[in-house]
C-alpha cells in the first residue's frame, strides 16, 4: 500500500551487539534471495523475525525497505497472474509500444503465445521482463503512482538484471516516491547487507 512506509519514529536508538547485527546482516541477506526467488511469503517470515530486533536507523530503513519490497514484487505477481486469467485466445498483446504478440493459452505455470508467426511456450515464472510488465500493464492501474512502484519492485527483484533494467526500476520507484508512495524504495537498489555495516 502506499502508506507503508517506515515509522521512523519507532527505531530504537541504540547500537546492536555483534551477535545481532551478524542476525540482522543474514536475515536481510536471506530475505533478498527469496523474494529474487518470488518465495514473498517466505521473505516476510524471516523479516517478521526482526520486528524486535534492536536497529540503528540506517538498519531499520534497509528492514522497512525490503518488507515493502517483498510486498510489491508480489503485487506484481498477483496482477501478472490476474492479467493472464483474463486473456481470451486471439488476444493481442503489446510489447514496448511496437511489437505485438498473440495470446493462445495459459496452464497454472506456463504461457503460451504466437510470436511471428509461430507460438512460444513461456514458463511464468522466468518470462521476459519485458512481456511480464505488458502483461501486468493490463491490470494495474496506470493512474495510481502505486503501480510505478509495483512495476519497479518487479524489475527490482530479477536476478542477473541488465543495467537498463536497473536504471528503469530506478526511474519507476523515484517517480513513485515524488508522487507520493513512501518508503524511498529506490534506494533498495543500492542497498546492501554486509555484518560489517549492520549494527554500527
Amino acid at each position: 500500500p502506499a502508506d507503508a512506509g517506515p515509522q521512523r519514529s519507532a527505531v530504537p536508538e541504540m547500537r546492536a551487539a555483534p551477535e545481532a547485527a551478524a542476525t540482522l546482516a543474514r536475515a536481510l541477506t536471506a530475505a533478498r534471495a527469496a523474494i529474487q526467488d518470488h518465495r514473498y511469503d517466505a521473505a516476510l517470515a524471516e523479516l517478521n523475525k526482526l520486528q524486535t530486533l534492536p536497529k540503528q536507523p540506517a538498519d531499520h530503513a534497509r528492514y522497512e525497505r525490503l518488507v515493502l519490497l517483498a510486498g510489491y514484487a508480489k503485487n506484481f505477481d498477483l496482477a501478472l497472474r490476474s492479467a493472464i486469467d483474463g486473456l481470451h485466445s486471439g488476444d493481442e498483446i503489446e510489447i514496448g509500444g511496437s511489437a505485438f504478440v498473440g495470446f493462445v493459452e495459459a496452464s497454472a505455470d506456463s504461457l503460451t503465445l504466437h510470436v511471428k508467426g509461430a507460438n512460444r511456450t513461456y514458463r511464468l515464472d522466468s518470462l521476459p521482463p519485458g512481456l511480464a510488465v505488458a502483461l501486468a500493464d493490463r491490470w494495474l492501474n496506470k493512474d495510481d503512482p502505486v503501480s510505478l512502484a509495483v512495476k519497479g519492485a518487479y524489475l527490482a527483484t530479477l536476478k542477473d538484471s541488465t543495467q537498463t533494467q536497473r536504471a528503469k526500476a530506478r526511474e519507476w520507484l523515484e517517480e513513485a516516491s515524488r508522487r507520493g508512495v513512501e518508503g524511498e524504495l529506490h534506494k533498495v537498489l543500492d542497498d546492501t547487507y554486509d555484518e560489517r555495516e549492520t549494527g554500527a
